[in-house]
């Protein structure tokens, strides 16, 4: 309705998550929600070899109960318990009950790399699988990328969240035939090796 929210005394503002700002006044960065108020940023520190938060004057917010933890993004942490990972807000709730075997940070789309029952995955921020944990491996790719690898395939997930196939290589070797003592070039498809012969 074009009625003043925020007062002109920031340097910079940019939009971090729906519900948040990033605003910047005289070198510092801070964050304020949609009404100006100040968010107060949540630190990792460690007490007794374990890991909690606590705000830029050290006011504890979340005791220091996990084995590991990493810094907050998107308004969720992941956090470690034990030997798995799972994810909290700022309020110390959890998203879903530990479970992962590793845990990445959100991305600015909503979504992180996890890792279960030995393969990795992608989650939404709700903590439902956006890519079922089935690739052998993920690396971020900017903010809004990742590549997920699967056997010798290479897949791309993108903001829109479809995934799509972006190449194939196909592992090669050499095997030699018992039979005939002669060497013979082998190709990777799926989870079974073939003899080929390129014909020139």
């Amino acid at each position: 309705d074009g009625l003043l929210v925020i007062p002109f005394i920031y340097d910079l503002i940019k939009r971090d998550i729906p519900e948040v700002f990033q605003v910047t006044k005289e070198g510092r960065m801070i964050k304020i929600s949609e009404n100006g108020n100040p968010i107060d940023e949540m630190l990792p520190y460690e007490e007794n070899n374990k890991y909690g938060f606590s705000t830029e004057d050290k006011s504890i917010k979340i005791r220091a109960d996990f084995d590991l933890v990493k810094p907050f993004n998107f308004g969720l942490a992941a956090v470690k318990y034990g030997e798995k990972w799972t994810y909290i807000n700022p309020t110390g709730h959890f998203l879903i009950p530990y479970q992962f075997d590793d845990a990445g940070n959100f991305n600015s789309y909503a979504f992180a790399p996890v890792k279960w029952n030995g393969k990795w995955g992608i989650i939404d921020n709700s903590g439902k699988f956006i890519c079922e944990a089935l690739f052998d491996s993920i690396e971020r790719k900017y903010d809004s990328f990742v590549k997920m690898y699967k056997n010798t395939a290479v897949y791309e997930l993108g903001p829109e969240r479809l995934l799509k196939l972006v190449s194939v290589n196909p592992e090669k070797g050499l095997m030699i035939d018992s039979r005939d003592g002669k060497s013979y070039k082998t190709v990777r498809i799926g989870d079974q090796w073939w003899m080929y012969h390129i014909y020139k």
